[in-house]
């Protein structure tokens, strides 16, 4: 039956975009698939429960959206490193001809030159499958970072915002590297002085936007983790992961290597955890 007490209301930003009923009943607002928002004590001893219209396809969409995002984040690095290890090891001599070596010049034409040997097709469908997996995962760890941060931290989630968005573009980035490199080697098949293509610039581009998003966007998320308490344990992975980039650009060789699978690493266990903090907001209910 509909409760007597006044109308509890949310905050501005959080209101839907209908009006909400009041109900006697359990003291939480479901606001999204992970946050649940417990309502203040009201007077005679009853609280109030914010009923919302569509709440259920709503909240389906929503968990339906989120698998698929920790799907891509559990998925898209893994990916990225078998077809990275599968196609070096493939075209190892052409990659040497192109002048790279795995410890001398292990940056030089690699990994994007991959794309431009015998299998090179399927490094350009990785930097696009992984680019796109990428930052759909990144829009839904922004997502639950955000609401989050609005309503039990009672903070804007600028942080959480900005972080993930960079994450994102990163992404895009990525798929960006898709456009075929200019070899910068003496291959046979490649020899000459070729001008720049435009696909090359393009590549060029993107591998600038990656490096100018991602080192930000990590470094703002660790900010993010450090004030949300679920993520609270991935900050200093996520800063040390960062700080890995200076060494691996100056000094190159196994620094690299070492970068690059750090920031694996990172993306990989950034998917476990919303997994594990997912599973617990399904067990919660379940028990509910």
């Amino acid at each position: 039956m509909p409760c007597d007490n006044p109308a509890v209301q949310l905050p501005w930003n959080h209101r839907p975009p209908f009006c909400p009923q009041l109900y006697c009943g359990p003291a939480t607002v479901q606001l999204s698939p992970t946050i649940l928002y417990v309502l203040p004590a009201v007077p005679q001893g009853c609280f109030a429960i914010v009923l919302l219209a569509g709440t259920k396809a709503t909240v389906a969409n929503q968990t339906t959206m989120k698998r698929l995002g920790i799907l891509c984040g559990l998925i898209g690095p893994m990916l990225f490193l078998v077809m990275v290890t599968g196609l070096t090891i493939l075209q190892y001599d052409f990659l040497l001809g192109l002048g790279w070596h795995p410890l001398r010049a292990p940056t030089f034409d690699w990994p994007s030159g991959l794309a431009l040997g015998p299998y090179g097709g399927l490094m350009t469908a990785t930097f696009v499958l992984c680019g796109a997996m990428m930052s759909l995962f990144a829009l839904r760890l922004g997502a639950d970072l955000s609401a989050f941060a609005a309503v039990q931290l009672r903070q804007q989630p600028n942080a959480a915002r900005i972080g993930s968005g960079l994450f994102a573009i990163a992404g895009l980035a990525l798929m960006g590297l898709a456009f075929t490199t200019d070899p910068t080697g003496v291959y046979p098949a490649l020899r000459g002085s070729t001008p720049a293509t435009w696909h090359g610039r393009l590549h060029d581009a993107s591998f600038v936007m990656l490096g100018l998003s991602l080192l930000p966007g990590m470094l703002v998320l660790g900010r993010a983790f450090h004030n949300d308490a679920r993520w609270r344990g991935l900050a200093i992975p996520t800063w040390a992961a960062a700080a890995l980039v200076i060494p691996a650009f100056i000094l190159k060789g196994a620094a690299f290597y070492v970068f690059l699978a750090a920031v694996l690493l990172w993306s990989e266990m950034l998917a476990w955890r919303f997994k594990q903090i997912s599973d617990d907001v399904i067990k919660s209910r379940q028990v509910a």
